[in-house]
C-alpha cells in the first residue's frame, strides 16, 4: 500500500468514531465532462478527480465550472486500481466523504463510523480478481485492526443509500460478495 494523502480539504478533521462498518464503492475517472485525465482507469487520474470534486466551483481543472459551480465532497480511505495496488487517499483517524446520507443496519451517518473502499471501476466494468484480492485483504486488515467482528457491517455503497430518492449504484451487481467475503476469511484465517 502507498500512502497517498489528499489534501486536508478533501476530508473531515472530524476524528472517525470508533470504525464499526467498510463501505465498498467503485469510482473511476470516466465522467463525460471531464478535461485533462489522460487515463480514467489510474490511480493518479482518480486521485486528481477526488481533489478536484472538493474544490470550489472556480478553482476546479477537471470538471466544467459552469456545470459544477458548487464545491462536492467526495473522498475514501482507499483506493484501488485496477491491478490491485493500493492507495491510503485519508487517514485512518479521519472521517472521509465516501457514504453521504446513509443507513446501514439501522445506524445513520456512516461517514462517522465506516472507512471507504473505493475500486477503480465502473457499473460496467466488473472487477479484477487483483482488486478482489487487495479488497479482501484491506477489508480483512481493518476487521482485524478495528474488531468489526459482524461482516453485516461491511456493505456496498447501493447498500446503505436505499432509502434515498436517487439511491448509489456502487459497487453494483458485477460485484460478486461469495468470493470477497470467501477471500476475506482466507486472508483472517492466515493473518
Amino acid at each position: 500500500m502507498h500512502l497517498k494523502l489528499l489534501p486536508e480539504f478533501c476530508f473531515s478533521q472530524k476524528r472517525l468514531q470508533r470504525p464499526a462498518g467498510i463501505i465498498i464503492h467503485y469510482f473511476s475517472a470516466t465522467h463525460p465532462d471531464l478535461r485533462s485525465i489522460e487515463d480514467p482507469y489510474s490511480l493518479a487520474d482518480c486521485y486528481k478527480l477526488f481533489v478536484d470534486l472538493n474544490r470550489p466551483g472556480d478553482q476546479k481543472l477537471c470538471l466544467p465550472v459552469d456545470r459544477y459551480a458548487k464545491r462536492g465532497y467526495g473522498s475514501a480511505h482507499f483506493l484501488i486500481d485496477r491491478n490491485g495496488f493500493e492507495w491510503q487517499l485519508v487517514p485512518k483517524t479521519q472521517i472521509a466523504y465516501h457514504a453521504g446520507d446513509s443507513v446501514l443496519n439501522g445506524r445513520k451517518n456512516c461517514n462517522s463510523w465506516t472507512f471507504g473502499v473505493e475500486l477503480i471501476g465502473t457499473i460496467d466494468s466488473g472487477f479484477t480478481e487483483e482488486q478482489y484480492d487487495a479488497v479482501a485483504r484491506r477489508c480483512a486488515t481493518l476487521s482485524v485492526e478495528f474488531a468489526i467482528k459482524d461482516w453485516s457491517f461491511i456493505a456496498g455503497h447501493d447498500h446503505v443509500t436505499q432509502h434515498r430518492q436517487f439511491p448509489k449504484t456502487d459497487p453494483g451487481p458485477l460485484f460478486n460478495w461469495g468470493k470477497f467475503f470467501g477471500k476475506m476469511r482466507w486472508y483472517i484465517a492466515g493473518a
